[in-house]
């Protein structure tokens, strides 16, 4: 589990084989095939967060934003039990940018560390 500061706010994440259930019953698709997304971005995360700072985002071209944003759902969902749905905790939560270096990291390695 971790614990992500973004702006003033903090998100806990956690990975586990639940993640990937309340991934499934939110999404009505399997996790798994999400997860091959990440798979370029975690192999660079080292250096991410300057290469996003200056503004190359040739990194993520793989990677979509809603996907980030719902792998993030679902890790707060095991982290903590009583979160919304994902449109309700979107509008809670709509500050999160899903390129945001420190938010991308720690989703990363949560789903990584966490789920296998």
């Amino acid at each position: 589990m971790r614990t992500v500061q973004i702006e003033e706010e903090e998100l806990e994440l956690k990975g586990s084989t639940l993640t990937l259930l309340h991934y499934e019953q939110e999404f009505g698709e399997d996790m798994m095939s999400k997860i091959a997304e990440l798979g370029q971005v975690a192999n660079s995360l080292e250096g991410l967060g300057q290469e996003l700072q200056a503004g190359n985002f040739g990194a993520l071209k793989n990677l979509k934003a809603m996907t980030l944003l719902r792998l993030a759902w679902a890790l707060n969902k095991t982290a903590k039990k009583d979160i919304p749905s994902f449109e309700q905790w979107l509008e809670k939560n709509e500050h999160i940018s899903p390129f945001n270096a420190n938010f991308l990291e720690a989703v990363i390695k949560e789903v990584m560390e966490g789920c296998f």
